[in-house]
């Protein structure tokens, strides 16, 4: 049998609630059931405001919510190739999102 101070039985309660925050946490921002209320500003469309896509940086889309690194690479490699987006669906052509995950980065984003 293992024998803990105190002080060790206190730093391991700590950290296992630690990482069951970090766990609920994750899995609420990666919409999978587990919704955490304070959390609920994160899907408020208002909370951010809309990014240009024609001028944003790498930064800039990460910085948005469930924006991947490959997608936003993938909207600057058509902008450096093919130059400005035209429209919104020129960019939904090109993003191939389904219907649900398209509407909710469309209120993210704009072409100007």
């Amino acid at each position: 049998m293992i024998h803990l101070t105190q002080q060790e039985r206190r730093v391991i309660v700590f950290v296992s609630m630690a990482v069951f925050a970090g766990l609920c946490l994750d899995l609420s921002l990666k919409g999978y059931g587990v919704k955490l209320p304070f959390l609920r500003i994160l899907d408020d469309p208002s909370f951010y405001p809309r990014v240009n896509v024609n001028s944003a940086s790498l930064e800039d889309l990460l910085a948005l919510p469930r924006m991947s690194l490959e997608t936003a690479r993938l909207i600057l490699d058509y902008r450096r190739e093919k130059g400005r987006f035209i429209s919104m669906e020129e960019l939904r052509s090109l993003l191939r999102f389904s219907e649900s995950r398209w509407n909710y980065v469309a209120q993210k984003l704009k072409v100007e």
